[in-house]
């Protein structure tokens, strides 16, 4: 019978020179520097293309607006603006209604555009929302237009401007960059249409 003797292998141990493996360790270090930059500088240009996207609200002047409206939109305008029709006031977190009937417009100051994002019943016939400023830094409180889809009948929001937003009070280009930035929104449609006055009260 033939007998088959076992071969053993000497297994021997590898041993790396520290000049190497200090080599190895700083180019694992700038390794993951780099894809963590990498990640970050993602991070902040996708940040950016977002930030830059959603405040991309196109605005137009009150009064143009209803030069180039049709007459049925203009009267209905027209008769949400009118100081008769039924109000639902928002003041620094207070609320009043005037009127009998069913709200139609809410006006509110910067304080209480919170207020705006919960549900209330006295929205669901809203089809006005109009939003005053009174001083420069309110510019700074934009409404998020995604936080309204509870108003089922939203038409319009209405920025009033009780100052000069601009150096120029005649530069109409100026005044619809800053108030464009008062509003924003991740959708690209279905969004109400965004008017504005500057009224200074002297």
């Amino acid at each position: 019978m033939k007998t088959t003797l076992p071969i053993q292998f000497k297994r021997e141990k590898c041993i790396i020179p520290e000049e190497y493996k200090m080599q190895e360790t700083e180019n694992e270090s700038f390794s993951n520097s780099f894809v963590q930059i990498s990640r970050w500088f993602l991070l902040f240009f996708l940040a950016f293309l977002f930030s830059h996207f959603v405040s991309a609200q196109k605005v137009e002047t009150l009064k143009e607006y209803l030069q180039n409206a049709n007459p049925t939109e203009v009267n209905l305008i027209e008769n949400l603006l009118n100081e008769e029709t039924s109000t639902l006031f928002l003041f620094n977190g207070d609320s009043d209604i005037s009127g009998d009937s069913t709200p139609k417009v809410v006006s509110a100051n910067t304080n209480s555009i919170d207020m705006l994002y919960s549900e209330n019943s006295d929205f669901n016939n809203i089809e006005l929302i109009r939003i005053i400023l009174k001083k420069p830094e309110e510019l700074s409180q934009p409404i998020d237009l995604d936080k309204l889809s509870h108003f089922k009948s939203l038409k319009y929001i209405q920025f009033v401007v009780t100052y000069n937003i601009c150096s120029d009070e005649n530069d109409i280009e100026c005044q619809k960059s800053e108030i464009s930035k008062l509003a924003s929104s991740s959708e690209e449609t279905s969004n109400p249409t965004i008017l504005f006055q500057v009224v200074t009260l002297d």
